[in-house]
């Protein structure tokens, strides 16, 4: 399949001073949340920024379409912080991305934790996720593959897949350039992890900046509401939502990869 990217995703024309830096995740990892801040950080300071992943969502195209399309990285270039990847691209490891020399940031979560909230954001039964405005019954008809199962069953049979994806991300990254930062850190102090992220990437923002953007994001619901995009967001919720079995199932998948990103099961 050939994207015309440029006809689906808007192209800032006005580059920054600084090599392009890039900004991953994993769906209900807390991705919408960085990505969120990072944006509004870069409108109040002027630095460009592109989101490739939701301007392709937005026209209806889904992330199996495009992560492993190489004409990605015919539209990546220098003066831009690239952010709300969720899958690793393999268009970026084309030879002009230069992605191993490039400073990153990627944000990761207990993936135990991860598979609770996408359970609640799009399986099982419910949709609390926002949809495409195109193609939107492509996205239902995802959703729906997994209507008949228990918060449980929906664990045990996304756990490999998920795993799968952050072996990706161990698998292509230069760790040397690339800054970890966890969901359970961005969650209780969003003004720190965004001074380390953009310390990080060498660019300046003001601390009026970064404090209003950390404030208007510091979100936590009083009380668990499942038809809510931040449905419960504390840390630790896949203690009360699911089983010891599951949860020692999930601990043998994932117990080597998340040692690496400091999760001990």
């Amino acid at each position: 399949m050939i994207f015309k990217y440029r006809d689906l995703v808007d192209l800032d024309d006005s580059p920054g001073a600084f090599k392009s830096c890039f900004v991953f995740s994993l769906h209900k990892m807390g991705s919408s949340l960085i990505n969120s801040m990072i944006k509004d950080v870069c409108l109040h300071e002027g630095i460009p920024n592109i989101n490739i992943p939701g301007a392709l969502f937005k026209n209806g195209v889904p992330n199996n379409n495009w992560v492993n399309d190489k004409t990605l990285s015919s539209i990546i270039k220098d003066g831009y912080i690239y952010h709300s990847f969720r899958r690793f691209p393999k268009g970026l490891l084309e030879a002009n991305v230069g992605l191993r020399e490039r400073k990153m940031v990627l944000l990761v979560r207990d993936p135990r934790d991860a598979l609770v909230s996408a359970y609640y954001s799009y399986g099982g039964k419910h949709i609390s996720h926002r949809l495409p405005d195109k193609n939107q019954e492509e996205f239902i008809k995802q959703i729906n593959t997994t209507s008949n199962l228990d918060v449980n069953e929906y664990a045990i049979e996304k756990c490999r897949p998920l795993v799968n994806k952050l072996n990706e991300y161990i698998k292509f990254l230069n760790f040397d350039n690339v800054f970890i930062i966890k969901y359970e850190n961005i969650y209780y102090d969003k003004l720190s992890s965004l001074k380390a992220i953009f310390n990080h990437f060498d660019i300046g923002v003001s601390a009026t900046t970064l404090q209003n953007v950390s404030l208007k994001h510091d979100i936590r619901p009083e009380k668990e509401d499942i038809t809510k995009h931040i449905r419960k967001g504390t840390p630790g919720d896949h203690k009360d939502k699911l089983s010891k079995e599951t949860i020692d199932h999930l601990n043998n998948i994932f117990r080597e990869t998340g040692s690496f990103f400091g999760y001990e099961m």
